[in-house]
């Protein structure tokens, strides 16, 4: 029995080694396993890293891009307008209206001068320019303002009218004398905006905008007479010239209009021009001298003038 016991001991040390050697084995593979799948797993998630170059250049694209939303807008944000006219107008009777004297009938006018002002705004059809070049909108103009100005239409003599002469019971209105004629309208119509530019590097070339537009309104006129009695063939001194000397010589009327016309524009200020073809039926303030007939005339109107964009 007793020799046995030093081979038992030699058994157990020799397992004891093995048991050793195999664990130390396990571990180290263990670690190497570990130390791969952590190498592994950092080098997958350094594709997510971005750089501080990378940030830097997004940043700036998203700055970009808002700076340039911004420059759009302020393009296309001046929608209100603002209108002062130098105006050329014409007055023409639609009928044959008798002067009262001489057998002559009321002729064209044509004004020696004019001046306008108009204020609106033009309400957009679509939130964005198609492209970034053209707008379409409704334009309404709720201030159209407009006075006129007609030399005398006097004969060789200096006369245009005779006081002397009725037509019933009613005195012939004095037509030729010198007239102011005042004009308040509203109109409403659509509109293009068109934008050529946008394609070039400058920013400033971008806002030279052109506008086109079609109106149609409604309009009332004033035509006021200025009293000029040494302009009465009648120099008797009797009741009618008296009359027609103290009498009030105005006339009011209302009609339709229709108007075209367009404009250059850069930034805030531009230069444009409009046609105007206007109805009017104008009857006298002073029905008891002058009767209840009214007369018919239509105006035409040229404006050029200056824009103001708001």
């Amino acid at each position: 029995m007793k020799r046995h016991i030093p081979f038992f001991v030699a058994c157990m040390l020799a397992i004891t080694a093995s048991a050793q050697e195999d664990s130390t084995y396990v571990v180290d593979n263990a670690a190497a396993v570990d130390n791969s799948t952590v190498k592994l797993e950092l080098q997958d998630d350094s594709t997510d890293v971005m750089s501080v170059n990378d940030i830097i250049n997004e940043l700036q694209d998203v700055n970009s891009r808002h700076t340039m939303e911004k420059h759009i807008d302020d393009i296309w944000a001046r929608r209100s307008y603002l209108n002062l006219s130098y105006c050329s107008a014409q007055l023409m009777p639609q009928e044959n209206i008798a002067l009262g004297y001489d057998g002559r009938n009321v002729p064209d006018y044509k004004s020696s001068w004019g001046l306008s002002l108009q204020s609106g705004r033009s309400y957009r059809l679509h939130k964005k320019a198609i492209s970034n070049m053209l707008q379409f909108n409704i334009d309404y103009t709720w201030v159209d303002l407009n006075v006129n100005h007609f030399d005398m239409e006097a004969d060789a003599n200096g006369k245009a009218y005779d006081s002397s002469v009725k037509n019933g019971d009613d005195y012939y209105i004095p037509w030729n004398l010198e007239k102011y004629e005042f004009n308040y309208g509203m109109n409403l119509g659509p509109s293009i905006t068109f934008n050529p530019l946008t394609g070039l590097s400058s920013k400033d070339a971008h806002y030279l905008q052109f506008y086109m537009y079609y109106h149609f309104g409604y309009h009332v006129s004033g035509l006021y007479m200025v009293n000029e009695e040494k302009a009465d063939l009648n120099t008797e001194g009797n009741n009618y010239y008296e009359d027609m000397a103290d009498n009030t010589k105005i006339n009011w009327g209302h009609g339709t209009t229709s108007s075209f016309g367009f404009s250059v524009v850069w930034k805030f200020i531009g230069l444009g021009y409009e046609h105007r073809v206007a109805n009017i039926k104008y009857k006298a303030i002073s029905t008891d001298d002058f009767g209840e007939k009214t007369y018919k005339f239509k105006s035409s109107l040229n404006r050029i003038y200056i824009q103001f964009r708001l």
